[in-house]
């Protein structure tokens, strides 16, 4: 009986070692697995980081180099439509109406003697002015600089062919140079209520400018109303006179009209009839050519 039992206890510890091995052999395999499935995690993550962001690298550049092309060709739409609009709005000028321009300007030494720079009747159009204010500054450089006296001038610009598009030309450089012009003659030029109202709005600063004529120029009640309100406004002012005559002005836009004038100073009509505090009454129906002096 104790023969058998050896055999058999010896088996049993032989299987219990056995069984301890093989438990701790299964663990070192799987602590193996593990290690290698984060391993392979680990460089699964790397590489998918990398790839995005090498993604976002060839996105940002596809991204640049096609906004990079958009804006090339943006501007170049841009360029065009402006060279467009130019031609439109600034139409090129040709050598010979340049030359009519420069033989206004020519006689430097007689325009500083009369003070008179004299454009009347020469068919400017608005395609002239450009060139013609470039001429003009120069003048006005001219004076700046103290080579030259011209200062106070007077610029005669009646009977041509400018517009409204003109004098908005003509008014922003004038605006630049306060001290240059006096006397300014807009006498026959088709500018209307809107190229009135652009000479008013440029009066802002222009406070030497005495007379200006706008005989015949196409211009309403609104329009004459609008520079007489921003004459009135200017308590500085030094100027004197503004010929209306030949233009649709009503009566009751004179009224409005001498009441701003009341706002200035005593004043007297063209035609004698004087006012100072005291209300003058004008048919609303009628058409009156006027020419206001302030006086």
């Amino acid at each position: 009986m104790s023969g058998t039992i050896r055999p058999i206890a010896s088996c049993l510890v032989l299987f219990a070692f056995a069984s301890g091995s093989n438990a701790g052999f299964l663990d070192k395999i799987t602590q193996s697995v593990s290690n290698v499935k984060q391993d392979l995690t680990n460089k699964v993550k790397a590489a998918t980081s990398a790839v995005s962001a090498k993604v976002e690298e060839v996105k940002t550049g596809v991204s640049g180099t096609a906004g990079a092309l958009m804006a090339q060709i943006g501007q170049s739409v841009d360029n065009t439509i402006g060279q467009s609009l130019d031609a439109v709005i600034e139409p090129a000028i040709s050598e010979e109406d340049k030359k009519r321009v420069d033989t206004i300007f020519q006689d430097a030494g007689q325009i500083e003697r009369t003070g008179l720079i004299n454009a009347q009747q020469r068919d400017l159009t608005d395609v002239h002015m450009p060139y013609f204010v470039e001429k003009l500054e120069q003048l006005a450089q001219a004076t700046q600089a103290g080579t030259s006296a011209f200062e106070k001038m007077t610029l005669n610009l009646s009977g041509n062919q400018i517009t409204a598009q003109g004098i908005d030309t003509l008014i922003k450089k004038l605006q630049a140079y306060p001290r240059f012009i006096s006397i300014l003659g807009l006498a026959g030029n088709n500018i209307g209520d809107e190229g009135v109202t652009v000479l008013a709005n440029g009066l802002k600063s222009m406070a030497f400018v005495k007379y200006i004529i706008l005989s015949n120029t196409g211009i309403t009640g609104d329009g004459a109303l609008a520079i007489f309100s921003e004459i009135a406004k200017q308590s500085d002012s030094v100027f004197q006179m503004l010929d209306f005559s030949n233009n649709e002005i009503t009566g009751d836009y004179w009224q409005l009209i001498l009441d701003q004038v009341k706002m200035l100073r005593s004043g007297v009509l063209e035609d004698g009839i004087t006012f100072s505090s005291g209300k003058l009454n004008l048919d609303p129906n009628a058409v009156i050519p006027r020419q206001i002096r302030l006086v």
